[in-house]
């Protein structure tokens, strides 16, 4: 994890895929100047004016970046905005994103159209002068590649409103991207898709005093203007790959639990075939949230006894030590571990193969489940552990009678955990984590409408019941005929504005939080986080407004604390 990292323009994963170490020479002395720009503004604060704020912080931050000094400058709604644009001369960080962007199979050389793939490294040199010759040329056309809209805003002001401006500053500028600067935090946008209201945000102080924030902050600002489309493009790439492998270990999970749940009766019961598919997407659907909760922090990771015991992480990490193949003489005399509600890795194999190889059983995987998925419907407080409990009917025992049993297959959970928390790494030697923390409601979202699409099939109806298994197939029509189908996000934050923007328009802030909003087809609840989000933006503008609090007074505990009392009245 990337301390103070913000926005999801880069994926947080990708981007740490690039933190090869900087340059050590040029990143030492920029992270000690950056220290020494953040020392120097220690006596910015409320009372400094935008134009103060880009004459002693603003513009000496970007002269570290590499760019020339702030041009064209001009005040616009309480903002001061600047067109920065890149010296001349060799990109200073070039080699190293060629180097981070490199897949496995081939080698890929940054050209004004994004990564390309070569096949040998005399062929990516040839190319990669090529293609800095024609860049050369496209540049020269169009000097406007090398601007970047500047804009900064008072001290500590929240940078969410200012992207209309940021957008309209960096069309009339001709920019590739915008940065906002409110002497706390920078954000850059991408002024080309303003419908997905993207941006990478970083924590100035976790950047001066954080190595592995400084590495980020360094690699993506000397990226650009024009590199930084090739990071933006590549990371794409990696999110839809993991959104695909999602998709995937979805359907391969949802057809593990479904199996369990059938168990032996597959054959001889079609009739609850239907119920059983509807509970095993239950099961599903409860270890993505909680998987998506611990990403986020909404879970008490921090707690040894929830990290240890309840967690999906500590699941997984009892699936995986049940995978492969171990000596037969050393499972004889392995002690059995203890793992989360109980689980272990039996001391017994289940199979010795010809090699004298052994596979352990991963035994009480379904009891922690169960009881993983009773702590967040029942909540606790025990000590100085509090889990708050998940309302609604998700966490509910009686949504899965069927997994009450005690007689469900513990390899079919194993495989269900592996296939919900991982993923096929890019060199296909393995398995790596999936990173929650970079998925969006689209790609859930995605995944929901993926799982409406399939029906369950049993498979060898006439064979013997040890030889019946069940499939999941495409053709259900349920999404069609009930019309569930899931509404991209700026497209749910685009009618919310529309709908919720009169309403609290000059209200005060009790007449905000009294607004009760109803969605009766609530599917995935994407109206519902975007309501919630925008009225509790909308709170804060007001409390601002009102002269209650300064931007400044308001960080995310406090908007958290803000959604929540949102969301609860």
């Amino acid at each position: 994890m990337v301390p103070g990292l913000g926005g999801h323009l880069v994926s947080e994963v990708f981007l740490e895929t690039l933190l090869s170490t900087p340059d050590a020479l040029d990143g030492d002395r920029a992270r000690g100047r950056l220290a020494y720009l953040r020392r120097q503004c220690a006596s910015l604060g409320p009372a400094t004016s935008p134009r103060a704020l880009l004459e002693t912080a603003a513009a000496p931050m970007v002269d570290l970046i590499g760019f020339e000094p702030p041009t064209d400058i001009a005040t616009v709604d309480r903002v001061v905005a600047a067109t920065i644009f890149r010296a001349p001369g060799p990109h200073p960080r070039r080699s190293e994103l060629k180097a981070a962007l490199r897949a496995p199979e081939t080698d890929v050389i940054l050209g004004s159209r994004g990564p390309t793939p070569v096949r040998s490294r005399s062929a990516a040199s040839d190319l990669a002068r090529a293609a800095g010759a024609r860049r050369s040329r496209l540049e020269a056309a169009r000097p406007e590649s090398h601007n970047v809209a500047l804009l900064v805003a008072p001290w500590g002001e929240r940078l969410d409103p200012l992207w209309r401006v940021a957008v309209a500053q960096a069309i009339r500028r001709f920019a590739a991207w915008g940065i906002l600067f409110n002497g706390t935090h920078l954000r850059i946008v991408d002024p080309t898709r303003p419908y997905a209201r993207r941006y990478l945000e970083f924590d100035l102080e976790l950047a001066a005093d954080d190595e592995r924030a400084f590495a980020a902050f360094w690699s993506v600002m000397r990226s650009l203007p024009t590199a930084f489309h090739a990071m933006v493009a590549a990371s794409e790439r990696h999110a839809s790959r993991v959104c695909r492998s999602l998709k995937d270990g979805v359907l391969s999970a949802s057809a593990d639990v479904l199996g369990a749940l059938v168990g032996a009766n597959v054959g001889r019961a079609p009739a609850p075939l239907a119920d059983s598919f509807e509970q095993a997407l239950t099961i599903v659907y409860r270890m993505l949230f909680l998987l998506f909760a611990e990403a986020r922090g909404l879970v008490p990771l921090w707690h040894p006894v929830y990290r240890e015991s309840y967690s999906l992480e500590a699941l997984r990490t009892l699936a995986e030590r049940a995978t492969g193949d171990w000596p037969a003489s050393s499972l004889a005399t392995l002690r059995s571990t203890n793992a989360p509600g109980g689980s272990a890795v039996t001391s017994k194999p289940a199979r010795v193969n010809e090699r004298g190889l052994a596979r352990p059983r991963a035994i009480g995987l379904w009891d922690t489940l169960q009881a993983i998925a009773r702590l967040a419907h029942g909540g606790c407080r025990a000590g100085g552990l509090r889990v708050t409990p998940f309302n609604g009917r998700l966490f509910a025992p009686a949504r899965t009678p069927l997994a009450e049993r005690r007689d469900l297959d513990d390899d079919a959970a194993r495989r269900a955990v592996l296939a919900l928390s991982t993923r096929p790494s890019p060199d296909r030697a393995g398995r790596e984590p999936i990173a929650y923390r970079d998925l969006g409601v689209e790609q859930l979202g995605a995944v929901y409408e993926t799982l409406l699409d399939y029906k369950p099939r049993i498979q060898g109806r006439n064979r013997p019941a040890s030889r019946v298994s069940i499939a999941l197939e495409p053709g259900s029509g349920v999404r069609k005929a009930t019309g569930t189908f899931y509404t991209p996000q700026p497209l749910a934050e685009y009618l919310v504005r529309r709908t919720l923007g009169p309403l609290v328009r000059d209200a005060p802030p009790d007449r905000i939080l009294h607004l009760r909003v109803v969605d009766p087809a609530m599917g995935s609840g994407a109206f519902l986080v975007a309501a919630c989000r925008y009225l509790a933006d909308a709170y804060e503008a007001v409390l601002v407004g009102s002269g209650g609090c300064h931007p400044s007074d308001i960080g995310e505990p406090e908007r958290a604390a803000i959604r929540r009392t949102i969301a609860e009245r």
